[in-house]
């Protein structure tokens, strides 16, 4: 319903042809009052709407980057397992296989950890079953729906851990090797890292000493110090390069020499612009 502000009321009163002041006082006023709340209103609501619409697509956008950067990392770690498992000449990409998810996984919070575990799960086992998917579909998805299923308590048990104990490359072999016994025992995998334990003569004799579950804690073990080290080392790296405030003093990382420089400003009384003064700490 669409509201003219412009309107016209000719009545007359006597010989003139202008409104009455009871007229005016009792009809018009009210009515272009109205009408002016009525534009105001609709001006707020616009620019409410406006700003919620750009918060809602700012949120999506947002949260679609990190739903991406979770399936990166994931995507990636399926795919080098899969190439170590049905490429036997490649076995020792077994020990990095699992770096990029678990690199992700050290900076991430209980629901990034779950959805990390659900891409790694869905992707690995979208792939490796993608030829049972037209003859035997009705056998197919059951395996991949409940290996992502698994998977993705993986992750959560990782992110629950981690948030408790901190990122522990023990404890995430330990989850791993229970994971991966339970998905051995519903028959969905015959183990994660048979072509490295067959394709090394040392992991084939800690396979016959100690079991073939041994295999898996070596390799991500390994695969968990890797991740750690990357992050730890970036973290050095930023260190260096950040410029720490502390006061009216800045500390400066010198790359050149490895030592901290302090920065002072001298402003002497009467004089022109601050003269910078170092002094090594």
């Amino acid at each position: 319903m669409c509201i003219h502000s412009t309107f016209e009321i000719r009545l007359g009163f006597g010989k003139g042809t202008g409104l009455h002041p009871t007229v005016i006082r009792n009809v018009v006023q009210p009515l272009t009052d109205y009408i002016s709340r009525a534009k105001r209103v609709r001006v707020r609501r616009g620019v409410r709407a406006v700003d919620v619409g750009r918060r809602v697509l700012s949120g999506l956008v947002k949260g679609g980057s990190v739903w991406a950067e979770s399936f990166l990392f994931a995507g990636t770690s399926a795919l080098l397992l899969l190439v170590a498992g049905l490429f036997p000449a490649y076995w020792y990409l077994s020990f990095i296989a699992l770096a990029p998810f678990l690199f992700r996984m050290i900076r991430a919070d209980v629901m990034e950890a779950l959805r990390l575990g659900f891409f790694l799960g869905l992707a690995y086992f979208s792939v490796l079953l993608v030829d049972a998917l037209l003859p035997a579909p009705f056998a197919a998805l059951p395996k991949i729906l409940g290996g992502t299923l698994l998977f993705s308590l993986f992750g959560m048990s990782v992110g629950l851990a981690r948030r408790k104990w901190g990122f522990n490359p023990f404890i995430v072999a330990l989850l791993w090797v229970v994971f991966e016994l339970g998905l051995i025992k519903l028959g969905l995998v015959h183990g994660f890292f048979e072509s490295a334990s067959l394709s090394s003569p040392f992991l084939h004799g800690l396979a016959a000493l100690f079991g073939f579950l041994i295999i898996s804690v070596v390799i991500v073990l390994a695969a968990s110090i890797l991740a750690l080290a990357l992050e730890t080392a970036i973290k050095l790296v930023g260190a260096r390069r950040r410029i720490v405030t502390a006061g009216r003093s800045t500390w400066v990382s010198d790359p050149t020499s490895y030592i901290y420089r302090q920065k002072f400003y001298l402003v002497p009384d009467g004089r022109g612009p601050p003269a910078p003064s170092l002094f090594f700490a």
